[in-house]
């Protein structure tokens, strides 16, 4: 992270904390006021770069062991040009990430370099206290194929975020096998780890951030991992080192010291001022990367790439910026390559409690500062063609995709046998937990657990589902997890505790997207697509209250159905009834109190129902005429009963919400006529179509004076007058 010299205002407040009492910390932050290392009085005004975060709380660091030096310092050997040697570097890179993105630039850059095999990447430490540091270099790392990496960090780590919020998008969106810095091994605790395993002046350090974790790795005793306190550790394991961080040949009189060593300058003087003579060390000063700028290239990377991700929401899409730390990564790793050169005046570095710096011309160590030796955009368009490499893992999206899910350690396990090629087009991987298919079109992606199990036992790849689209993700509502497959109308296969899993595809799938998924009145799935036994039709269950269904067929498409007036059909032999299959969803009434559905017999049918009458089965003739009067916004209302057959077995009828009570009754011979009010209910005191009267031949109709019905064998009519009612014989 860097760096305009000076740090910035929000940093200056804690510079240096690491050698003050806890006592004047506290002291200072209730003041208000800047603290400084060296005098406690505030420090002077600086410029800050935008995207610098909040000053970290820092852990303490204490007074290094002493180590003894050569009597006459030997000459000053060329600092740091570890890609001299053809074999990998092993490499530990210890960084910032958090508010500036070119610490994701520079872990591009060790990432290329380790598919290209010039360095090992033994692992990465953070050095600044956000719990989202870890994560994000994690996320990284497992994009490169590279989640295998140990990751360290700094602890406490606390939920602080930059303004740009990239280390926390990068966390919190992509694969990553760390959710929190603070279940990472401990910074210090890895490095022993790591050192102790290494061959002998074997490692080289490229530090890109604060000094903290450096600084507290020389302070360290003696160990499980080595016999070896800190700086012997150091002595005996480092081949040299790499830290941004400084301005040569001196800070900076008007901005102050540089970011880096001011925001812990306590860890800056002891790692700089006390570092082993034997080890050598190399600068790159804060007027070596701010010359240069990159980042535009990454805009041709997958979006996959965390790292483009990361410059994109600091800086913009195909914008650029300053090359602090991929400078000092690709020159840790690849050498000088005739961009760069050591200052020429041999010295040392020497760093102020304040964290200001000058190159001490009269004390000669083996040190160097970074100067260029080539024009700016020619080390850019080398920085850029390691950061916008894509990982040498993309060549078998299978493998890619693996790695990004965290290898061995991701759920899905290891390998199991080779790939192979389940359908012409496709291929496939299976693992111990799960398998990953891939096609072109459908790229690389995972299924696993009851989903898979489900998959295979429709057919897997050959299947109506094709191959998936997704890996399995959660539902929205938290409960359930799906896949999605390739098949032209849309597939997938939903799961639940509860359900276990099933498959939706096609119209009913729609129908089902259509309405809300899971979210919707219908629930999840609890069968697969199913078949009608008449052949004709094909339909899914759900775990809506009162049951659910979609069903379809070529002639109605897909319809939903549910509760009262699904169970009402149910019970009448769903698609085998009289009623056919739905053709309408269900839905409500004008009014806003009924629902209803329509169905495929010819002629017509329905259900209706109301919180009042239940749901009640209307068709044919009958519910022509209804609907000829205006449905449930006639003077009938709603159905209260199923179409019914009469007891002497001619004719059919349905009962209704009327005021007063209202009908229709059919016979082959009379057609379909309504009766209510008072002229149905005389009718239902002589005995209905039982009477002398039998059957309406007619609905209510007006007269002079009234209404009246005609039957069979007569009439009934109403006056309007006095109420009067009159039967007629004919």
């Amino acid at each position: 992270m860097k760096r305009k010299p000076g740090g910035w205002s929000r940093f200056c407040t804690l510079s240096a904390i690491s050698v003050l009492t806890a006592g004047a910390v506290t002291a200072a932050l209730t003041s208000g006021q800047p603290i400084s290392a060296a005098t406690g009085s505030p420090p002077p005004p600086t410029n800050k770069q935008p995207w610098e975060p909040a000053p970290p709380k820092i852990t303490a660091t204490q007074p290094a062991p002493s180590v003894t030096k050569p009597a006459t310092p030997p000459a000053a050997p060329k600092a740091a040009t570890p890609g001299a040697s053809t074999a990998a570097v092993p490499m530990i890179v210890d960084t910032d990430i958090y508010g500036s993105a070119d610490d994701a630039g520079a872990l591009a850059i060790a990432n290329a370099m380790q598919d290209n095999g010039q360095v090992n990447l033994l692992g990465v430490m953070v050095n600044y206290p956000s719990k989202w540091g870890a994560p994000a270099v994690s996320a990284i790392n497992t994009y490169y194929g590279h989640g295998n990496i140990p990751v360290g960090s700094i602890k406490p780590a606390a939920g602080d975020v930059a303004s740009q919020d990239y280390a926390k998008y990068l966390a919190q969106n992509f694969p990553t096998q760390i959710t929190d810095g603070n279940t990472a091994p401990e910074a210090v605790a890895l490095y022993r780890k790591l050192l102790a395993g290494a061959a002998d002046h074997s490692v080289v350090i490229v530090a890109i951030g604060l000094e903290t974790n450096l600084a507290n790795l020389m302070n360290s005793p003696a160990d499980a991992y080595s016999p070896l306190d800190g700086m012997h550790l150091i002595a005996q394991k480092v081949k040299s080192l790499t830290m941004m961080g400084g301005q040569f040949p001196a800070s900076n009189a008007t901005d102050g010291p540089e970011y880096n060593w001011k925001a812990d300058a306590s860890a800056a003087t002891q790692v700089v001022n006390n570092w082993p003579t034997t080890v050598p060390a190399e600068f790159e000063g804060y007027e070596v990367g701010a010359a240069v700028s990159t980042g535009a290239g990454l805009g041709g990377t997958p979006t996959t790439n965390p790292v483009r991700v990361a410059y994109e929401r600091m800086i913009g899409a195909g914008a650029s910026m300053n090359s602090w730390d991929p400078i000092a990564m690709y020159d840790a790793g690849m050498g000088h390559s005739g961009l760069f050169a050591d200052n020429p005046d041999p010295g040392s570095v020497k760093v102020a409690s304040d964290g200001g710096d000058k190159w001490d011309t009269a004390t000669v160590k083996p040190q160097h500062y970074l100067v260029t030796s080539a024009p700016p955009d020619q080390i850019s368009s080398a920085l850029e063609s390691l950061m916008d490499q894509l990982p040498a893992t993309a060549a078998d999206p299978i493998v890619a995709h693996y790695n990004e899910l965290g290898g061995a350690n991701s759920y899905l396990g290891k390998p199991v046998g080779s790939e192979y090629v389940p359908t012409s087009g496709g291929k496939a991987q299976d693992y111990q937990y799960g398998a990953i298919y891939w096609t072109q079109a459908s790229g690389a992606h995972a299924v696993h657990a009851d989903i898979l199990a489900k998959y295979l036992q429709l057919g897997g790849p050959a299947s109506a589902l094709g191959y998936p689209t997704t890996d399995e993700t959660g539902t929205p509502d938290g409960v359930g997890r799906y896949n999605h497959f390739s098949r032209p109308d849309g597939a997938s296969i939903y799961w639940t505790p509860n359900t276990g899993a099933h498959a939706i595809y096609g119209a009913i799938r729609a129908k089902w997207a259509s309405m809300g998924w899971e979210r919707s009145v219908l629930g999840y799935p609890t069968t697969d697509e199913t078949g009608t036994p008449d052949g004709v039709g094909r339909y899914n269950h759900f775990t809506g209250t009162g049951g659910s269904s979609i069903y379809f067929t070529p002639d109605t498409g897909a319809h939903a159905i549910y509760g009262d007036i699904r169970a009402k059909w149910a019970s009448m032999g769903w698609e085998r009834s009289v009623l056919g299959y739905p053709t309408t969803d269900e839905t409500g009434t004008p009014d806003g109190v009924g629902r209803y559905n329509h169905f495929s017999r010819p002629g017509g049918a329905s259900i209706y129902w109301t919180p009042n009458t239940g749901a009640q089965a209307i068709y044919g003739a009958i519910r022509a005429k209804w609907a000829s009067m205006g449905w449930e916004r006639s003077v009938l209302g709603y159905p209260t009963t199923d179409e019914t057959g009469t007891p002497d077995g001619v004719g059919r009828y349905n009962h209704f919400t009327g005021t007063g009570g209202a009908s229709i009754y059919w016979t082959p011979d009379t057609g379909a006529q309504a009766i209510y009010g008072a002229i149905r209910a005389k009718w239902a005191s002589m005995g209905w179509e039982r009477s002398f009267l039998g059957y309406p031949t007619s609905s209510e109709y007006g007269i002079p004076g009234g209404r009246r019905n005609d039957f069979q064998h007569g009439w009934i009519s109403w006056n309007a007058s006095d109420g009067a009612i009159t039967v007629g014989q004919s």
